[in-house]
């Protein structure tokens, strides 16, 4: 059975500084149509940075959403243009002073599919 769904409009309903909202009109595989809100959101890159030592680096960030400091691994949305490769380089110096002799491709994901496009 196929259970894809067909996109028939989108309106944008928030844009902010790097992201927008968008509410999509959508026909389902039943025949009826639904609304989805998707949060439209520039890719971004994390890395798991490790030295010689088998240190893992993390850093400590405030985040609105939960209004506390959470402890991640270095992260941030890649800048139009911007390569991976670019990203996690610069995010790893930008976050925690340090760089990379190497890098390894662990994986690409969807973070939140269910209603963003990050």
């Amino acid at each position: 059975m196929d259970i894809s769904e067909k996109f028939i409009s989108k309106e944008t309903v928030y844009k902010g500084s790097f992201m927008e909202v968008e509410k999509r009109k959508y026909a389902l595989c039943n025949g009826r149509e639904a609304y989805r809100d998707i949060v439209v959101h520039p890719q971004a890159c994390a890395v798991v940075a490790i030295d010689g030592d088998d240190n893992l680096y993390l850093v400590k960030q405030y985040r609105a959403a939960f209004d506390r400091i959470l402890l991640e691994i270095p992260a941030g949305k890649m800048d139009p243009g911007e390569l991976p490769e670019e990203c996690v380089k610069r995010e790893l110096e930008e976050e925690t002073g340090l760089t990379a002799k190497k890098f390894t491709l662990l994986s690409s994901i969807a973070v939140s599919p269910g209603f963003c496009t990050e």
